[in-house]
């Protein structure tokens, strides 16, 4: 009889029956979570050996925009953080034209000048010959002294910041630089996909380039060189402005308009659109450059949008862009140049 009672109570499970195997249920280490205030129950068992299959692993490299610094070795931080936050403001929208982002972050900075500064001791401070500021900075009305708070374009190495018009070839680029087609063509930060066609209305760099004594005229015979106008100027701006920089020896290039950002700016004449780019933190900032044939030329800067790509046809008194603040400026203002050639001319002399 009381083999048969235990018999049954076995089978049963009225006690508990241990196995030598693996646990049947999950077990929970408690001391492993992170509770706050609540100690651990148990010790921390030490893991002693981690067996895993091989995994393949795929490393996606971050998107870089084109004006990152590119193959630029030694640079510190600081100078990468004032590049890349410099590159942020580099886009301008057109009407009719998909968004440039330009490339200067690569090819050169913009350096704002101190106190004390020289076009001589900042050339020396970056180890380029003083001719690369100048030429570089053209709009600089005295090449010999710079404003303290200016901001100037400084090339990364020597060479030309060249704005490509619509019509432009790498060979005639090369030519008007005394540079090598090559050296334009695998400068990496230029991007240059196609080099018989060039991206009108934005900035390239000439490795090694030099402005020549005499260069070659702007205007350039082609399909698409504007007829010559013999009519009359008209004024650049659907408003007068108050003129604050007349052309003369102090101002040599062209004539200042005050006006309010947002000034409709109108062709003076009519002409093909040359180039509309720019970088607005230096220089003429975004400018309009309009062929109006028969070695007539005239450009528009400061602006602070544009309405025309290179390339069309304007006839005078378009609307071309809106006057700004852009570039090397001190207010609102167009800076308005009548060239011949080449040659600056004092547009008052022309417009009606």
């Amino acid at each position: 009889m009381f083999v048969s009672i235990f018999a049954l109570v076995a089978i049963f499970g009225l006690f508990p029956v241990h196995s030598g195997g693996a646990a049947l249920d999950p077990q929970l280490q408690v001391n492993q979570l992170s509770f706050p205030g609540l100690a651990a129950s148990a010790p921390l068992v030490a893991q002693t050996e981690l067996q895993a299959s091989p995994q393949p692993l795929t490393v996606k490299a971050p998107y870089v925009s084109e004006g990152t610094i590119l193959g630029a070795d030694n640079v510190t931080d600081t100078e990468i953080q004032t590049r890349a936050a410099a590159q942020q403001n580099d886009s301008v929208t057109v009407a009719g034209a998909d968004t440039q982002q330009a490339t200067r972050v690569a090819m050169y900075q913009n350096y704002i000048v101190q106190s004390g500064d020289t076009v001589t001791s900042i050339a020396a401070a970056f180890g380029l010959e003083t001719n690369y500021i100048i030429w570089n900075n053209l709009d600089l009305e005295d090449p010999n002294r710079v404003s303290t708070g200016t901001q100037i374009i400084v090339p990364y190495v020597p060479g030309i910041v060249h704005a490509v018009e619509f019509d432009d070839t790498l060979t005639e680029i090369a030519r008007l630089y005394d540079a090598s087609v090559d050296d334009i063509l695998y400068f990496e930060a230029n991007s240059i996909g196609d080099p018989n066609v060039l991206v009108a209305d934005r900035y390239i760099f000439v490795p090694g380039g030099r402005r020549l004594p005499n260069p070659a005229p702007s205007i350039r015979p082609g399909a698409n060189q504007a007829p010559p106008d013999t009519g009359s100027w008209g004024w650049p701006a659907q408003v007068n402005g108050l003129l604050t920089s007349e052309f003369g020896a102090y101002h040599p290039l062209g004539i200042d308009l005050a006006m309010p950002n947002g000034t409709p700016i109108v062709a003076s004449r009519g002409g093909y659109v040359q180039f509309a780019g720019g970088d607005q933190w230096v220089s003429y900032g975004f400018y309009i450059k309009i062929d109006h044939g028969d070695g007539w030329e005239t450009t528009y800067a400061h602006l602070t949008s544009f309405e025309v790509p290179s390339g069309v046809y304007v006839n005078q008194g378009d609307v071309i862009g809106y006057s700004g603040n852009s570039g090397h400026s001190t207010g609102p203002h167009l800076h308005f140049e009548l060239r011949y050639y080449g040659d600056p001319t004092n547009p008052l002399d022309y417009i009606q």
